[in-house]
């Protein structure tokens, strides 16, 4: 009988497609079960012995669902750490409160903090958050005036704009642009504040946001705020370009959520009952993602202001 000679056998074709169905199989189960976390803030500036507060945001990448339990690390001896809540589920999702309490004893400088989320299956995701401590003022206070970095008391109504400065950014801000002076259809004439969120470059953040802020970095350091004590609430007034615009504005701890603009002039109040007014750095703010805003979006605000 004749026999017939084989070369040796190529395995690598077979070993391929195996690891290619492996890789889809895991894909379809949504193995590792994938979550974002992300910050509102990347960072923030408090005194010794005082304390500041993020967001963080819990979101899953694919359809299963895992607990998600937050911790911090890092940043000076003494810091206190505080989530609310400490835990969630990855999907639908969460946000979180992250009160950070510095020690009264903490020397001055920029610390990174690391902001680390678990999953119940073991996964980890981190992000940073840079702390700057400031030396808190030596000089004894005698009344909430001088608190004021030396403007008196502030009379109310008492603009936003005429305490704070437009110049703190956050996220992808570059995707912003701004119009200070636009004449289209102000509330109170002659003019209002027209934002224009852009979504044609690759994002970084995938969100972005403006603040007004105190003082003014271009104009050097200043360790008190405004006092605005007796203020009890803020107003603002905002409509959309389309009508269909999702934005977030905060202040003070309070915010409005992710609200939709409507077309025409509507008014918002955030409530401040209750707030420590007294060194206030942070006047107003406000955020757009592209999440919730895929094509971008254009918006208008007029009359921010605090009011008794």
């Amino acid at each position: 009988m004749e026999k017939t000679s084989r070369g040796p056998i190529n395995f690598t074709p077979i070993i391929a497609g195996i690891s290619a169905t492996v890789a889809v199989i895991s894909f379809f189960l949504g193995l590792p079960n994938n979550f974002t976390l992300n910050l509102s803030f990347q960072e923030g500036m408090v005194l010794q012995g005082e304390k500041i507060t993020t967001e963080i945001r819990i979101d899953a990448t694919w359809r299963n669902r895992q607990r998600v339990s937050l911790s911090a690390s890092g940043g000076p001896e003494g810091t206190i750490y505080t989530f609310s809540p400490a835990s969630g589920p990855s999907r639908p999702g969460f946000t979180s409160n992250l009160s950070i309490m510095v020690d009264k004893n903490s020397l001055p400088g920029r610390y990174e903090v690391i902001i680390t989320g678990i999953g119940s299956n073991g996964e980890e995701r981190n992000n940073k958050y840079f702390l700057n401590i400031k030396p808190a003022p030596v000089q004894q206070v005698n009344s909430q005036s001088q608190v004021a970095s030396g403007v008196g008391q502030v009379v109310f109504p008492a603009y936003v704009g005429d305490l704070f400065s437009l110049t703190g950014r956050l996220g992808d801000a570059d995707d912003l642009s701004l119009d200070l002076t636009s004449t289209e259809d102000p509330r109170s004439v002659p003019s209002c504040l027209k934002v224009i969120y852009s979504t044609s470059r690759t994002p970084i953040k995938g969100w972005a946001g403006l603040y007004w802020q105190y003082p003014d970095p271009t104009t050097g350091y200043e360790p008190n705020g405004k006092n605005l004590t007796g203020s009890n609430h803020l107003t603002f007034w905002a409509r959309g370009e389309k009508g269909t615009e999702k934005v977030k504005f905060l202040v003070a701890g309070a915010t409005t959520g992710f609200i939709t603009l409507t077309s025409k002039w509507k008014q918002y109040t955030l409530d401040l009952s209750g707030k420590d007014l007294s060194n206030v750095k942070g006047g107003f703010s406000f955020m757009v993602n592209r999440t919730l805003n895929p094509n971008g979006c254009t918006f208008y605000l007029d009359d921010i202001r605090y009011e008794r």
